[in-house]
């Protein structure tokens, strides 16, 4: 197996070299394609027609985390040095390569934290009812149809308690303040899910839902009906309820431009406390 590997700049690519007998960096040759297989190829009579002279003008890394690999460097250990090449007079075999990939503490992702016994920053927390809204910064607040307070499920004041009574939507919104844009694009690509605890203590009569908003409304936000959650009591056990994000994205979310990263909302009568509302990483 000889590969041609067309690039613009080197990159991680130990499978692929382990599975090839010879590995050709032929960059962005463009139109000369043709160049690279006299190159590659013997003429008619089977005679190589030119040899391979090329030189790496740049450092190969070894791993996928070497964004940086220059010659001089104090921690210089590429896979292949600067000016590595081989021709085909070299009599050379070079052993196999390791694809272990070793992620960095650091590099594994978190998730994140919107409401876990706190607000977390950049999000402040809103108590709203039809077009006004009051920012909660006390263990009660009450607008008309809807009454917050801070709850006990574990320690004290870690979740909060919603009762409704309103025929028009009435919720508590978690928000960026001033409405600024944050982006939480990176938690979509890494597979992150919603999840929050919730207990309905007096059920349900109507309809309740929770969203995701952007800075441009409607147009890039999300919305997940919880009716079918919240229509029965049970104040005996505390549940979870999760979605990808990348199902949010799919209704429409642009998580680029999050101004709302978490929104419940209700049009009715109940009562249900929330505990925990974050971002978690996918189960393996």
């Amino acid at each position: 197996v000889v590969s041609v590997f067309i690039t613009g700049r080197p990159l991680w690519v130990n499978p692929e070299l382990n599975a090839s007998d010879a590995f050709v960096v032929a960059w962005l040759p463009g139109t000369e394609g043709e160049g690279i297989a006299d190159v590659l190829l013997t003429d008619k009579a089977g005679k190589k027609q030119y040899d391979v002279t090329g030189k790496l003008s740049y450092s190969w890394p070894k791993s996928p985390f070497q964004a940086t690999v220059n010659k001089g460097d104090a921690d210089y250990n590429p896979l292949f040095a600067y000016g590595y090449g081989l021709n085909y007079q070299d009599n050379i075999t070079v052993a196999a390569v390791s694809e272990k990939v070793e992620v960095a503490a650091d590099a594994i992702y978190q998730g994140r934290n919107i409401y876990v016994s706190k607000v977390y920053a950049p999000w402040v927390m809103w108590l709203t009812s039809g077009d006004e809204r009051i920012e909660i910064n006390a263990s009660t607040a009450s607008l008309a149809g809807i009454q917050y307070r801070t709850f006990d499920k574990r320690v004290q004041e870690d979740s909060f308690q919603i009762t409704t009574d309103s025929t028009t939507p009435v919720g508590v919104h978690l928000v960026s303040r001033g409405h600024f844009r944050e982006d939480l694009a990176a938690d979509v690509e890494n597979d992150a899910i919603l999840q929050f605890d919730y207990q309905v203590s007096q059920a349900l009569q109507g309809s309740a839902w929770i969203q995701q908003r952007c800075d441009k409304g409607e147009a890039c936000s999300s919305t997940v009906d919880l009716s079918s959650v919240f229509n029965k009591a049970n104040t005996s056990a505390w549940q979870t309820y999760s979605i990808p994000l990348s199902e949010l994205k799919v209704k429409g979310m642009k998580f680029s431009d999050t101004t709302h990263p978490f929104v419940i909302e209700v049009k009715g009568k109940v009562q249900v406390r929330i505990a925990n509302v974050k971002f978690v990483a996918k189960a393996e």
